[in-house]
């Protein structure tokens, strides 16, 4: 079937067959797009006759990246009315009758570097028509391709429609690198996941999970924690996920999240290691219990997930029986439940000394350490150095992410060593040597927050 839009149709007399159209279900949604589009539609009207055998020898003269990008400069220069042509060929893979073209990667390239050379909006006037939950598979795979490249969070409710398709999930892995691409660019299209999803499209949803680790943004562990705390079928995969952003994400971590994993460690042995897992790099204080608990109950597999879990929350490198952790847990209790009081007032208090020696236990503690963190904030606005000084060797010393921002803050101090000091334990806690400089921590802490998100 000819490709070309009703207004070019009286001047078919003398023009070569189109030669990418392999499907009359394609044309007539691209013709269909033509009629929904007017300012596109008015542009193919005063088009020149020959665009789509341009658009065919521009992709013919393609055979290295160079002249790829060099025909997808040319195609851009064809303006509005090549966009039918060049998605047709897109989503074709080659070209029929006569003149059928060999669509290599580089070809490829350079087809869908002149479709988004048009700009977003135009593609998305015509995608909206053109690429429907009906359409042939290689219409949605191509629109998901380009959606890719350039969508953002008011698409991927759309993208999820175009991947859902004939219910099967074919489209599944096309989605999930769209969805996180997405993801990335528009840190926004975290509203748009909602665990109702694994009702609506539940061939699509382990993709979506998925696409939400990769993502790899701490905006994602609302909607995991949303998930596992419903409980479905894909909990063990949540887990995975939830525990890939933990590992890399700053606490603290919110409540619900902490204990939803919590309560899956007493699930199956697959969800159980997932959780343990994910327990682990959330460092999570209320999951040392059964954590211990799992060292004598599960199978070897699950126990190794918790010791290693154990290890991870505490510091410690005691062995893999359960009553030594046991022992050292009732520990960290019995001096939260003893001592905490008091050594904390010392560290509120106007003697240098007894700060340091209140310092001094604090850092010996593993759990509840955003709590600490808490109590060690204040010593910042210090007007002694030594004190601010000592702060920041303690928060460096808990190991907690949570005291990032603070320690960003420190390094304006009028005081060259507490600048330092402040270096230091932000090199130590996010194991990142950038140079002491605010500004460059704070654009760190932007990308590990997810705004923009981190790659």
């Amino acid at each position: 079937m000819a490709l070309r839009s009703h207004a070019m149709a009286s001047e078919r007399r003398r023009r070569p067959r189109s030669t990418w159209v392999r499907s009359s279900a394609a044309a007539l949604a691209l013709f269909a797009w033509l009629g929904a589009a007017p300012s596109l539609s008015r542009a193919a009207a005063h088009a020149p006759r020959d665009v789509e055998s341009k658009v065919v020898a521009l992709v013919l003269e393609v055979d290295s990246d160079r002249t790829a990008k060099d025909a997808a400069r040319r195609m851009k220069r064809l303006g509005l009315d090549a966009i039918p042509s060049l998605f047709a060929l897109l989503s074709t893979g080659s070209g029929t009758g006569a003149e059928r073209i060999e669509m290599t990667p580089e070809r490829e390239d350079a087809v869908r570097g002149g479709l988004l050379a048009q700009g977003a909006a135009n593609l998305r006037s015509f995608l909206r028509v053109t690429a429907l939950p009906e359409s042939p598979a290689p219409v949605r795979k191509t629109a998901l391709s380009l959606y890719e490249a350039m969508g953002g969070a008011g698409d991927l409710k759309r993208c999820i429609a175009l991947g859902a398709g004939d219910g099967t999930g074919a489209l599944g892995n096309e989605l999930q690198t769209c969805a996180t691409a997405m993801l990335r660019r528009d840190p926004r299209g975290y509203t748009g996941l909602v665990p109702d999803l694994a009702r609506e499209v539940p061939a699509l949803f382990p993709f979506l999970i998925e696409a939400v680790g990769d993502a790899g943004s701490p905006l994602g562990l609302r909607f995991l924690g949303k998930v596992l705390a419903q409980g479905s079928d894909h909990d063990a995969s949540v887990l995975r996920q939830i525990e890939r952003i933990a590992r890399e994400a700053r606490s603290p971590f919110a409540v619900e999240l902490c204990d939803a994993v919590r309560d899956a460690l007493g699930r199956d042995d697959p969800v159980a290691e997932a959780a343990a897992r994910a327990a682990g790099a959330l460092a999570d204080a209320t999951c040392v219990e059964p954590l211990c608990d799992m060292l004598g109950t599960r199978s070897a597999r699950v126990r190794s997930t918790a010791h290693r879990a154990l290890k991870r929350i505490s510091g410690q490198s005691f062995g893999s029986k359960r009553e030594r952790w046991k022992s050292w847990h009732e520990g960290e209790l019995d001096w939260w439940r003893e001592e905490s009081d008091a050594v904390l007032a010392d560290l509120a208090c106007d003697e240098p000394a007894r700060i340091a020696v209140a310092m001094g236990q604090i850092v010996r503690r593993r759990l509840f350490r955003d709590r600490l963190i808490g109590a060690i904030l204040p010593l910042l606005g210090h007007p002694e150095p030594r004190i601010r000084r000592l702060a920041c060797q303690g928060l460096g010393q808990l190991g907690s992410t949570a005291a990032l921002p603070s320690l960003v803050d420190q390094l304006t101090d009028v005081d060259d060593s507490v600048v330092r000091e402040a270096a230091a334990a932000l090199r130590s806690l996010s194991g990142k040597n950038l140079p002491p400089d605010p500004e460059t921590w704070r654009a760190f802490l932007e990308e590990q927050d997810g705004h923009p998100v981190r790659r």
